[in-house]
């Protein structure tokens, strides 16, 4: 019997084929399924660092910051996500830690836009972390040469600067020949040794900083920019300030006498117009943002409005004999007032017995609402380099003559003269109120604004009656024969107006006032305290008439 083993083993070599063939096309299709999905974590991974880097070129810090904290260590983009972690360590002043981070990832070699990242740090005012970048990335650009300029320029280092310049031949001359020209100006203000920084709202010079001395020097008195020394030392930058310079040099002048600290704020805007310092103690603070002090009389505008929201018992016509007693002891005022037909009379004669009766009547609890409600113990607020304080009060129940007290603006709370503005505008506005600022914008060495401010509105109190009724009786403290205010009224207008006297006799008396003006459309608030001035009714009445007179005039 013959058997074909030819045929057999034509089999086993066809069979080897075949499973070759099968070997190849299935390492081919987990090639192709590797290679996709390498692919596709690499896109996903670049559509990220292109968030992240969309979320830093767009001022968005934190949620730049978030995504890189969750990303940020995937294999892929490493490089790119290690990048934007080095230049987010910069911008957060870490700086020994970006430029380790940025060493290592090799800038300008990742998929990271690096002239986008420099226009960010130029237009918002991040000198120095726009020179360590920019020393970090290859040479052979003209945006990051042109950028070393920049750097060199806002670093007060003119001479390098200009020798940079000389030498700068980009291949756009157009793109660049503006911008070189600021530099060059900048470049000889530096080496004169000064350059304006601050100016009020009108674009007149406030302060100048001395590059030598790294200190900012003020050019109007009454106002203090040591704070801005550290933010000045950083690079050029220019501020324009709501400060009008001529309210603040007519406010200089009739501070001749004085010590003490006055704010005037624009209710349109919020913006403050004026904030003069001249602190009895000689020190540079601006102490009208910033020093409390106690209030006296002008307290009685929140006790008169816890009064008016009260159910409490109702005592007018009142009759003031110029004393009283609470917890046992006499409760005196300054003098006998008589018959007060209404708490508006009671007010325009700042009555403190009259007052007294009124919180104890509303309650200790509606009182301190209402001080907590016009924003006494609030944390204070900040306005880049400015800081806001508020007024405080303690909330303990010390019994009935202690809220006589508090109720009048004595013992156990402050405020502050910004903040005595504030009540004045919280009023006038009928519980509305655009918030104070000081700041108007931030530009770079180019006068490219990277900061505008934007109006904060806040609300109070809705829709409350009886504001108009405060704001009346504001009106009388200047109209009425006995209105504590009346030596302040002027004849081409009618102002709200409450006066408060505080502080000792032996240390001499301080004046405390705040209001508004002109009444019938309020457009702006005001308060300022008279250090041992002597009483609100005398002097300090007579310096706001003073003021109203002057103020007028540039009106």
């Amino acid at each position: 019997m013959d058997l074909d083993f030819k045929d057999r083993t034509f089999s086993f070599l066809k069979l080897k084929k075949k499973k070759l063939r099968r070997k190849v096309v299935f390492f081919l299709f987990i090639f192709f399924i590797v290679a996709v999905f390498l692919f596709y974590k690499d896109h996903s991974a670049y559509k990220k660092v292109k968030k992240a880097e969309g979320f830093l070129l767009t001022g968005e810090i934190l949620k730049c910051n978030n995504l890189l904290e969750k990303e940020g260590s995937s294999f892929f983009r490493r490089s790119s996500f290690n990048e934007l972690k080095g230049i987010l360590s910069l911008i957060g002043n870490n700086i020994e830690k970006g430029k380790d981070i940025l060493s290592k990832c090799e800038p300008g070699k990742s998929s990271i836009k690096s002239e986008k990242v420099l226009a960010y740090l130029s237009d918002n005012c991040f000198y120095k972390q726009l020179d360590i970048y920019s020393s970090l990335l290859p040479g052979d650009n003209d945006f990051v040469r042109f950028y070393r300029i920049v750097s060199d320029t806002s670093l007060y280092r003119a001479d390098e600067s200009g020798g940079k310049i000389k030498v700068f031949e980009p291949e756009d001359p157009d793109k660049y020949s503006k911008h070189l020209s600021i530099l060059k100006e900048i470049n000889r203000r530096v080496k004169k040794g000064k350059i304006d920084f601050i100016f009020d709202r009108d674009g007149e010079p406030l302060a100048t900083y001395d590059i030598e001395q790294g200190k900012c020097i003020s050019l109007i008195p009454g106002i203090n920019f040591v704070n801005f020394n550290n933010t000045l030392r950083n690079g050029i930058k220019y501020i324009k300030l709501s400060i009008d310079k001529d309210v603040q040099l007519k406010l200089h002048r009739l501070f001749n006498k004085y010590s003490g600290s006055f704010v005037l704020t624009d209710l349109e805007d919020g913006s403050i117009i004026a904030a003069y310092s001249k602190p009895f103690n000689g020190n540079d603070d601006n102490t009208a943002l910033t020093r409390e002090y106690e209030p006296g009389s002008i307290i009685k505008l929140m006790t008169l409005f816890a009064y008016f929201n009260s159910t409490a018992e109702k005592i007018f016509p009142f009759n003031c004999i110029g004393y009283t007693s609470y917890d046992g002891k006499i409760f005196y005022d300054w003098i006998r007032h008589g018959i007060l037909q209404s708490p508006e009379k009671a007010l325009s004669h700042s009555c403190n017995i009259a007052f007294a009766e009124m919180g104890i009547k509303s309650g200790i609890k509606k009182i301190h609402s209402v001080l907590e409600n016009f924003m006494f113990n609030s944390e204070p607020a900040d306005d880049g380099i400015f800081q806001f304080r508020f007024g405080r009060f303690s909330s303990e129940d010390r019994g009935e003559r202690a809220l006589a007290n508090l109720s009048i603006g004595l013992e156990h709370i402050s405020v502050t003269t910004i903040h005595s503005a504030i009540i004045s505008s919280i009023i006038a506005q009928n519980g509305n109120i655009i918030f104070p600022y000081i700041i108007m914008s931030n530009q770079n060495i180019f006068n490219l604004g990277y900061y505008n401010h934007t109006p904060e509105n806040k609300k109070i109190y809705l829709n409350n009656r009886f504001f108009e009724d405060i704001k009346s009786g504001m009106r009388e403290v200047t109209i009425d024969p006995k209105g504590t205010g009346r030596r302040a009224s002027v004849d081409f207008m009618d102002i709200g107006l409450k006066t408060g006297t505080a502080g000792e006799k032996s240390k001499g008396l301080d004046s405390v006032l705040t209001g508004f003006f002109p009444f019938g459309k309020p457009r702006y608030s005001f308060a300022f305290r008279l250090e041992h001035g002597g009483k609100a009714e005398y002097n300090g009445a007579l310096f706001l008439r003073k003021f109203l007179k002057a103020f007028h005039e540039k009106e």
